[in-house]
């Protein structure tokens, strides 16, 4: 099994591909929107910050495979 280590990390880009995604993708999954929504509205907020506004609240893990998801679907729509 891969070992993947990559963590989201904020960064203006990064803003603008999750700003990007949520109006091409989102509301289809909850889950997704409420992680974009929260990133948006807090951009320099740490995982953990942001996990605990989750509802309910989830793991900084769990918040950080939701941004994961939603920079790939960024990346994909822009090709």
């Amino acid at each position: 099994m891969e070992n993947n280590s990559f963590e989201y990390t904020y960064s203006p880009q990064r803003q603008q591909e999750v700003e990007a995604i949520r109006n091409a993708y989102l509301p289809k999954e909850e889950k997704l929107q409420q992680a974009a929504e929260a990133r948006l509205e807090n951009p320099e907020a740490s995982l953990t910050e942001l996990a605990a506004m989750m509802e309910p609240p989830i793991t900084k893990p769990a918040m950080n495979h939701r941004l994961k998801k939603l920079v790939s679907m960024a990346q994909e729509a822009n090709t």
